[in-house]
Order: structure tokens, then C-alpha cells, then sequence
């Protein structure tokens, strides 16, 4: 091989490399941003169910 084929080889397998490792950056951060949306949409469903309980509990010390 001459150097250039070797420049070359050298080159494509860099290249392969770094796409692999974003690839693998790029589902890490689809992973992230699926548990940060988990994480939010529990945050959501909490703070309706203490507004609800809040409600209630308004409710029952107003009847007293």
C-alpha cells in the first residue's frame, strides 16, 4: 500500500469511528430525553393530585 492508501484507510476508519460514537451520543441523549419526559409528566401528575387534595381538604374545613 502506498502511504496515500493508507492516509486513506486511516481516514475512513477515524470517520467510522466517530460515527459510531455519535450514534451512540445520539441514543444516550433520545434516552435522556425520554426519562426527563417521564420525569416531568410525573411532576405534572403529582402536583394535579396535591391540587385536587388541597381542594378537598379546603372543601371539608369550610363544611366544619
Amino acid at each position: 500500500m502506498t502511504q496515500e492508501n493508507v492516509s486513506i484507510a486511516e481516514t475512513y476508519e477515524s470517520i467510522t469511528n466517530a460515527e459510531k460514537q455519535a450514534a451512540a451520543l445520539e441514543k444516550m441523549l433520545d434516552d435522556l430525553d425520554s426519562k426527563m419526559d417521564n420525569i416531568l409528566n410525573e411532576i405534572e401528575s403529582n402536583r394535579a393530585e396535591l391540587k385536587e387534595e388541597e381542594e378537598a381538604l379546603k372543601e371539608e374545613s369550610e363544611l366544619n
